[in-house]
C-alpha cells in the first residue's frame, strides 16, 4: 500500500473538522477590521497531456507542490470582504513535448523545478451565524523568478540526429494567469488569534510549453498576524 501523502492527510483533517466539529460553527465573529494573514498550502496538479496532430506535450507533476502566501483582507461590509494576496509557488515535475512529421521532428524532455511570484485579488463572502465560513473567487497574475532542470532536446531529420541541452527557462512559461475558487473555515483559538483551513481550486495557464490548462487543487492552513 502506497504511503499516504501530506495532501491526503490535510484533506482528511479538513473534512473531519468541518463535517464533525460542531464547535467550529459556534466561534465568535472575526474582527471587522483589516487583517493580515500568512499561510502555507500543498498543491496537486493532474497530468496535463495535450495531443494535436503530429504534436504532443505533457507535464507530470510531483505531489505535493508548495505555496507560501501573505494575504491582506479588507472588509467591505458585514458579509463581504476583498482579499489581496502575494504568493510564492514551488513546483517540480517532468515534461515532454514532441513535434514532427515524415521528414523529421524534435522532442524536448526532462525534469524541472521552478518558483513563481504571484499576485491576486479575490472578493469573498462570509456565511453562517458568526461569519466564519467563507466562499470566494478571484484572479491571479504571476511571473517566473527561478527555473532549473535537466532538459534535453533531440532533433532528427533525414536520418541525422542531434542532441543538445535546453534551458529550463525555454520550456517553462514566464507569465502566469489563473482563475480560482475557494472555501475556508476560521477557528478561533484566542481572543485575537485564529486558524483558517481551506481548499482552493485553480484554473491555470500552462506551466510547461505546449500543454493544456492546469487544474490545480490547493489545501491551505493559515493564521492571522496581530
Amino acid at each position: 500500500m502506497k504511503k499516504i501523502t501530506h495532501y491526503y492527510i490535510l484533506l482528511f483533517f479538513l473534512l473531519f473538522i468541518i463535517g464533525f466539529n460542531k464547535t467550529a460553527f459556534s466561534q465568535d465573529s472575526l474582527l471587522r477590521k483589516p487583517k493580515h494573514i500568512i499561510g502555507y498550502a500543498i498543491q496537486r496538479t493532474p497530468n496535463t497531456a495535450k495531443y494535436e496532430g503530429h504534436a504532443e506535450s505533457s507535464a507530470t507533476y510531483k505531489t505535493p507542490n508548495y505555496n507560501l502566501f501573505y494575504r491582506f483582507l479588507m472588509p467591505v461590509d458585514t458579509n463581504w470582504m476583498t482579499a489581496f494576496t502575494a504568493s510564492f509557488d514551488y513546483r517540480r515535475g517532468h515534461g515532454y513535448s514532441y513535434n514532427g512529421g515524415r521528414g523529421g521532428g524534435s522532442s524536448v524532455s526532462g525534469d524541472f523545478e521552478f518558483c513563481r511570484l504571484g499576485l491576486g485579488v479575490s472578493p469573498q463572502r462570509r456565511y453562517g451565524k458568526h461569519k466564519n465560513f467563507v466562499f470566494g473567487g478571484g484572479f491571479n497574475l504571476g511571473y517566473l523568478i527561478y527555473a532549473k532542470g535537466n532538459i534535453k532536446r533531440h532533433n532528427f531529420s533525414q536520418g541525422i540526429a542531434t542532441d543538445s541541452e535546453e534551458s529550463a527557462y525555454n520550456v517553462i512559461s514566464k507569465m502566469y494567469v489563473s482563475l480560482n475558487f475557494e472555501i475556508s473555515q476560521a477557528f478561533k483559538i484566542s481572543s485575537k488569534k485564529y486558524l483558517i483551513l481551506g481548499v482552493k481550486q485553480y484554473f491555470e495557464s500552462p506551466d510547461y510549453t505546449g500543454t493544456r490548462l492546469n487544474l490545480t487543487t490547493s489545501l491551505f492552513l493559515a493564521c492571522n498576524l496581530r
